[in-house]
This record gives structure tokens, sequence and C-alpha cells, in this order.
């Protein structure tokens, strides 16, 4: 799979690494020279300085042809634009890092027009799986569905105790 990971961050850094090492074509632009030169020291990805905001540069990183390009940025506003650019240069699949609540908040009204695959907020998520865990003690993991709207959620039982004598119906 092809793949351009836009900011080469933390967020934008750890993916890089894990999509090379799943054998993934990666694709880095990032401004930072030291950043670019450290990547591809450490991995056998092609590199390209500059701001995914760039046209010419997402077209020298083949986006007209990527299967998925990540913008993950420190910038919302840019991680949105470099989505609708690649978008509009071919690329099959978008996903921009938005952290800013106002615009994650409004983001699926237009995400469809700037050609949004999915939006991804860290701290958000983080703060979902903590919530999760608060809310069900003994939480193993919890899978939401139809945005949110339900949500299986996974538990380990001791052998003897309240829950495992009830019916699915009680447990509600």
């Amino acid at each position: 799979m092809k793949i351009i990971v836009i900011g080469a961050g933390k967020v934008g850094g750890i993916l890089i690494e894990q999509l090379a090492q799943e054998g993934h074509q990666i694709v880095a632009i990032e401004r930072n020279e030291k950043k670019l030169i450290e990547l591809q020291n450490s991995m056998d990805i092609l590199c390209l300085s500059g701001s995914g905001t760039d046209r010419n540069l997402l077209i020298e990183a083949g986006a007209g042809t990527a299967d998925l390009v990540i913008a993950a940025t420190d910038s919302d506003e840019v991680n949105m634009i470099c989505c609708l650019l690649a978008r509009k240069l071919g690329a099959s699949h978008t996903i921009a890092r938005v952290r800013k609540p106002e615009l994650a908040d409004e983001i699926n009204m237009f995400s469809e027009d700037m050609g949004l695959s999915m939006t991804i907020n860290p701290e958000l998520y983080a703060a979902q799986e903590i919530f999760s865990v608060l809310r069900f003690p003994g939480l193993m993991s919890v899978e939401p569905f139809r945005h949110g709207l339900f949500e299986i959620v996974e538990f380990r039982l001791a052998k003897e105790g309240p829950v495992t004598s009830m019916t699915l119906q009680e447990l509600a």
C-alpha cells in the first residue's frame, strides 16, 4: 500500500515507523530537515522536505496514486488543506489529525466536501478510553458502533459473583 504521511513529529513519526515495519511504501513529507535526515537514516522510505500544502510537492510524492494520505502536522487547518489537495489530486483515502474542539465538532458537516475519509483526535480518543475504564471497572475493551450509539463491552468476570448468575436482560 502506498501511504503518504505529512508531518513527522511525535504522531507522524510513530505512524511512519509502524507503517514501514508493516511493509507499506511510505513517503514522508516534513519541513524539519533534521527529522527527515533521522527518518532517512533509520528507515527505507522516501523523504521529501517541504509543506504538505504545496501542490507540486504532493504531486512529486505521488499523491495522485496514493492509497492513503495522512496529515499529522501540529496545525489542524494545514492537515485539512493537505487532505483536500491530496484528494483533488487523486488519493484514494485521506485522514486528518484534528485536535481543536471547535473544528472537531463541525468536521462531520464538511468532511465529505473536503474529501476526508476520517479525522483523528488523539486527545479526545485518550479521554474516551479513560472514561470507559472509569465507567466500567474491570473493563477489558469497548468497541463503539454506529458513531457511539451502541457499544460491545468485554469484561473479565470472577467464577463466583453477582453478575455470573444474571441473564443478559437482568445485566442491563
